[in-house]
């Protein structure tokens, strides 16, 4: 609120939605209770998380530009001047992602979820932008709020999904057609977003190195004996696709025991894990910035 309010842009109106069940947020945020800009609302809605007091903050507000911000952010001094620099540049322009960065952290016991447009593992894509980019610094203009839907409020923390608000929105963008951007000088400090690595998720590959997740360069592990690879369509590993030419369907098996995994494609050992972080809870069956199709879907104990 302190780095917002101390910004050089000052023509704004702030909306904090509070869901916690004590006033220690209210306290907090005295200073600003005499600003006209600033509106707190609490959001008690049984079941439902941060999409559903997004979608109220949203819906209560009145300017053509909504920018979001995460509780555990700063903003540094430009930050909304720059956004509405590049809205008022490319009157086209509907949507924008920005960079998330870290403050100094001990990366051996934790991480912190950053992105960067100028360094993510893949080329940044209308497809693949919604996988890495992060929700605590999204901007749009109203009208593509409106015209995708909003917030889905059955994604997000607090919901019964539990996650992937800013992916799904991101996603429903992007099919929208709508032009966006990617900016890195649009920065926000993840300031309190230290998270233990015993927090996310962690697997060790085959050679005894660890990755952990979300997010860092080292967080996926390549399968088994994998080439080059191109972001083309219809590319195909010249040295030893394991999976079927496009339209055919792929068999792929995954086995559990205890904390080691392991992966087949169409008969092959693709992968291998060991010391997995869960190691028990609900399956995930995810889709890689691609539309993707599942049948004959069956789970069997290990003999």
């Amino acid at each position: 609120m302190r780095s917002v309010f101390g910004g050089s842009y000052q023509q704004f109106e702030m909306f904090v939605i509070d869901q916690s069940v004590d006033d220690q947020t209210y306290d907090a945020l005295a200073p600003f209770v005499g600003d006209a800009r600033f509106h707190y609302i609490r959001n008690h809605k049984p079941g439902v998380g941060a999409a559903s007091s997004r979608n109220m903050g949203i819906a209560m507000s009145q300017g053509e530009i909504i920018a979001i911000l995460d509780d555990d952010v700063t903003a540094p001094s430009d930050w909304m001047a720059n956004i509405v620099t590049e809205f008022d540049a490319d009157p086209d322009l509907q949507f924008i992602c920005g960079k998330l960065t870290a403050p100094p952290f001990d990366w051996r016991t934790q991480y912190v979820p950053t992105f960067d447009p100028e360094s993510t593992s893949e080329p940044l894509t209308k497809w693949t932008m919604p996988t890495f980019a992060a929700g605590a610094n999204f901007s749009m203009r109203r009208a593509l709020f409106d015209r995708v839907g909003g917030y889905d409020e059955f994604c997000g923390p607090g919901s019964r999904l539990g996650a992937s608000d800013d992916g799904d929105l991101s996603f429903r963008i992007m099919r929208s057609g709508a032009k966006w951007k990617a900016c890195s000088n649009i920065e926000v400090i993840h300031t309190y977003g230290f998270r233990q690595l015993t927090d996310g998720a962690a697997l060790q590959s085959k050679d005894g190195k660890t990755v952990v997740g979300p997010p860092g360069k080292a967080s996926r592990i390549d399968r088994f004996n994998k080439g080059p690879w191109k972001d083309v369509v219809g590319y195909r590993d010249p040295q030893g696709e394991v999976e079927k030419p496009h339209g055919e369907w792929n068999v792929v098996e995954l086995a559990v025991q205890g904390d080691h995994v392991w992966q087949w494609v169409n008969g092959k050992l693709a992968n291998e894990g060991t010391h997995a972080n869960p190691s028990s809870g609900k399956i995930l069956f995810q889709s890689e910035g691609a539309e993707i199709f599942f049948r004959n879907m069956s789970i069997a104990p290990l003999l």
